[in-house]
């Protein structure tokens, strides 16, 4: 034995290897090799949609996949790509011009637009309200102050505006808007259907009503009336004393201001259509700047008479004088100001040309169950309209709260205001040829709507990355109603995420990871994702309460292959 080893020390000081020039024991394998590992960072920058897969409801733009906002408006331009607007009508009944930009009717008395059905995109949030504009107010009740959010066109009929009578009262005195000059009525009727709302109607033989209007050397009056005769010779309405006037007559063929002077000072023959039992429209100017005096019938000039000074402390409805009025009578509006042929004109497309809506809500995107139109009861029998709008902007205001609304309708409300779709009907109508209703703007309230859904982006494996192990995360997104969830794949459906002790196939949102976690993930747990060879794919989830938008920016994700 000694000598053995005295060989070993000897071949050792040659510079030999006792086991060989392999240096490996023949009775033993080798050692495999151990290769430092490459390390790696990818970054999912949401620059190129063709690189990625998504949930409809998603668009990837601008570096950052965020969730669409429903097209819920009607009107020149849609929310999203594709110019949703009212050419994507359902379908449309009646002479209707349909435009991008607006729907109008062009003949005929009445005609229906039936809407696209709109995508809500969510459940997760009601519906409100409905909003529609127009060129000008529709069956719209006149305002004491500007209105806003019509045609550029709209006159203010608020500007030197003195006295305004609504006549909706069901008893008493019949309000004055304005304020100040409330009006008595005598032997009147109340509560009579109206152009508007409700009117009062005279018997043609006592009835009147008076109020103490100062009226000076200029004034503007406009009514709606009925007729249902002249033989009483009636005047529509009076200023001053009896004996003086001037007033309004109706006499021996013609329309008068008169003076106590018969029909010595007519605008015109008397029109065929005034006793034909429905509301006309009449503007008279007595205008003091120039000493001229106009009358308006239907919007359109009737004639001039000669200049009667109006000056006076009172005005009346009906006569009082033996003279009154047989017929209805709605909203009556005077002015110290001369109104113009287009303001005439405005006032009466008030009231000869309406828009009428109707909704439904669908589970489904095509209303398979063709639920049916309802209006402000509820039902199929009424409608949403200006009637029932008292702002100064357009009909927007929300279901829940709105004026003239009926249990009915809040019972409808309160069943179906969570559905996802929703449809409007519009209803036009039109009293005369000369003018015809219109639509330039229709949206759905709360808006802008995203899906509640928690929709999904992946990408595609064009852009995959090959790895072994993970290492961390760094994440880049924008607020969103609640946190963005994530899951990491080494397939394009093997998705994981972390339990909070190891990682578990990801499913859906809810056992998906926040930033905040993915971020702050120790090694260890990093350590405990799945090693071997596979294709990195990401699932970003983006929720949304249905009125927030939600979106991601950047992912990068680090590790070694």
């Amino acid at each position: 034995m000694k000598l053995f080893i005295l060989l070993l020390l000897l071949l050792a000081a040659c510079g030999k290897n006792p086991l060989g020039d392999s240096g490996v024991d023949p009775g033993h394998s080798p050692l495999p090799p151990n290769p430092a590992a490459t390390l790696f960072t990818h970054s999912f920058d949401f620059s190129d949609a063709n690189d990625y897969n998504m949930d409809t409801g998603i668009k990837i733009e601008g570096g950052s996949a965020s969730l669409i906002a429903s097209d819920s408006v009607d009107d020149a331009t849609g929310v999203v790509v594709g110019d949703l607007n009212f050419s994507d009508a359902s379908s449309a009944s009646g002479t209707l011009s349909i435009m991008g930009n607006q729907v109008a009717m062009t003949s005929g008395a009445t005609g229906t637009y039936i809407s696209r059905i709109i995508d809500g995109m969510s459940t997760a949030t009601s519906w409100s309200a409905l909003e529609f504009r127009s060129s000008q107010p529709f069956g719209k009740e006149l305002s004491t102050t500007p209105e806003t959010g019509y045609g550029s066109a709209v006159t203010d009929f608020s500007n030197q505006l003195v006295g305004l009578w609504h006549l909706n009262e069901t008893s008493g005195l019949l309000v004055d808007a304005v304020g100040g000059n409330d009006g008595s009525a005598t032997d009147t009727t109340y509560s009579e259907v109206g152009v508007f709302d409700k009117a009062i109607s005279f018997d043609g033989s006592s009835s009147y009503m008076t109020t103490a209007l100062n009226i000076g050397t200029t004034v503007s009056i406009s009514v709606w009336a009925t007729a249902a005769s002249l033989a009483t010779t009636p005047m529509l309405w009076r200023i001053g004393p009896v004996n003086v006037g001037p007033d309004l007559f109706f006499y021996n063929g013609v329309i008068s201001l008169n003076m106590w002077d018969s029909d010595a000072n007519p605008y015109c023959a008397l029109p065929a259509t005034v006793t034909d039992g429905n509301y006309h429209h009449y503007v008279v100017v007595i205008n003091g700047l120039n000493s001229t005096s106009q009358l308006y019938y239907d919007g359109a000039l009737c004639g001039s008479a000669t200049y009667r000074n109006p000056s006076s402390a009172s005005f009346t409805l009906s006569s009082n004088a033996g003279y009154d009025w047989n017929g209805k009578m709605d909203e009556l509006a005077i002015w110290d100001r001369p109104l113009s042929a287009s303001e005439a004109a405005q006032l009466y497309r008030r009231g000869a040309n309406r828009l009428k809506f109707q909704v439904r809500t669908c589970t489904d995107s095509a209303c398979v169950t063709n639920p049916s139109w309802i209006g402000t009861d509820g039902t199929s029998s009424t409608y949403l309209t200006e009637v029932l709008n008292q702002t100064t902007t357009p009909f927007k205001v929300p279901w829940a709260d709105l004026a003239g609304f009926s249990a009915g309708f809040n019972t409808w409300f309160n069943t179906n205001k969570d559905n996802r779709y929703i449809q409007y009907k519009a209803i036009f109508e039109s009293d005369t040829a000369a003018f015809y209703p219109d639509i330039t703007y229709v949206s759905y309230l709360p808006q802008p709507r995203y899906s509640g859904d928690n929709l999904t982006v992946t990408n595609k494996t064009t852009i995959s990355t090959t790895f072994k192990k993970l290492t961390g995360v760094a994440i880049t997104e924008s607020a969103c109603s609640s946190a963005i969830h994530y899951a990491i794949g080494n397939s394009a459906t093997n998705f994981l995420s972390w339990s909070g002790s190891v990682w578990v196939n990801n499913t859906n949102y809810a056992n998906g990871n926040s930033k905040v976690t993915l971020e702050a993930l120790s090694s260890a747990s990093w350590d405990l994702y799945p090693e071997g060879t596979g294709a990195l794919f990401l699932k970003v989830y983006l929720p949304s309460d249905g009125l927030t938008t939600c979106a991601v920016d950047q992912v990068t994700i680090s590790g070694t292959n």
